[in-house]
């Protein structure tokens, strides 16, 4: 396994919840109204001891830090290339402004790396909120343009959101026959798109994302229920999406969902009994499933510390 890849933490605890009973079931990431004030639900926490930091503005790049650097270094990219759904789409941002906003966790992301690593590095973003993983290869597109690209992808949650109002016994038969999909789209669409040097002719270098969790890993009751075994998938889900990512010298995986711990919906972000609970912690979401600014800098934070480890020792 490549030494680049980026650490990944406490996989046992893993969750994503995806869908805001406001939403539209048919497209869980599109619009919906937050109300962060909501009544608490009756909670049952997990025992697990993990606790986040807030996240801190996007960093500078840190000679120091305990990350080991890549074996070789990445070609510096000319273009950033984003794909995915409604987080990468920057729904939830205040300015209403989406892909555009300065305060868009990509784009964010895009400034530090003209700043630090690649002065002049263009942003396309190609994101469509509602997007699943069999989506992806249609948002990638056809056309071979000059440049080495760095590839941001962000997806899945469109994929699995169903199981959130499944029992648990169902969630397991429905994470069984999706799952599947979602990895033969990946090895036999996406990766192989990545690797046809005719589709990017001076190279790819690709970063995938594991999911944040805006229920804090703690078990919920009512109309979104996450249960140990929900967690469990969705730890699966993550090992999964790491395996294929390690596997490829080229492919590095973020985790998102370690720092927002601690930081998401009322009736967990303020429950003492939570796993993750962190007093007065600052509340980064939107809605029931998207960002606010400070979730969207948190995104941004650890893109950075990514793009560190693959260049810090390259300029």
């Amino acid at each position: 396994m490549k030494r680049a890849a980026i650490a990944y933490r406490a996989l046992s605890f893993l969750l994503v919840a995806f869908l805001s009973t406001a939403c539209d079931k048919s497209d869980p990431f599109s619009a919906v109204d937050g109300d962060p004030n909501a009544p608490d639900a009756d909670l049952t926490a997990p025992d697990a001891d993990l606790t986040a930091p807030d996240a801190p503005p996007v960093p500078d790049a840190d000679p120091n830090a305990a990350d080991a650097a890549p074996t070789a270094c990445a070609p510096v990219p000319a273009r950033m290339v984003v794909v995915g759904d409604s987080i990468m789409w920057c729904w939830g941002v205040s300015d209403y402004l989406g892909p555009l906003s300065d305060k868009c966790g990509v784009k964010i992301f895009n400034g530090y790396m003209n700043q630090h690593y690649a002065a002049g590095i263009t942003y396309e973003n190609l994101s469509v909120p509602g997007a699943v993983t069999s989506n992806i290869p249609g948002q990638l597109g056809t056309s071979p343009r000059a440049g080495h690209v760095l590839m941001m992808i962000y997806i899945g949650g469109n994929d699995l959101v169903d199981f959130l109002g499944m029992t648990d016994a169902e969630s397991m038969t429905f994470f069984a026959s999706r799952m599947p999909a979602i990895r033969n789209t990946w090895e036999t669409q996406i990766f192989p798109f990545f690797e046809n040097s005719n589709n990017f002719p001076d190279g790819v270098t690709v970063v995938m994302n594991t999911q944040y969790n805006p229920y804090d890993d703690c078990n919920t009751e009512g109309n979104i229920k996450m249960t140990a075994v929900k967690i469990g998938l969705l730890a699966e889900y993550n090992r999964q999406l790491t395996e294929m990512a390690n596997a490829r010298d080229y492919v590095f995986i973020t985790d998102q969902h370690g720092p927002f711990l601690g930081h998401g919906q009322a009736n967990t972000r303020t429950n003492p009994a939570c796993p993750h609970y962190i007093p007065n912690a600052e509340y980064w979401m939107f809605d029931e499933i998207h960002p606010n600014d400070p979730g969207y800098a948190s995104l941004a934070a650890e893109w950075a510390k990514t793009a560190d480890l693959i260049y810090r020792d390259c300029i």
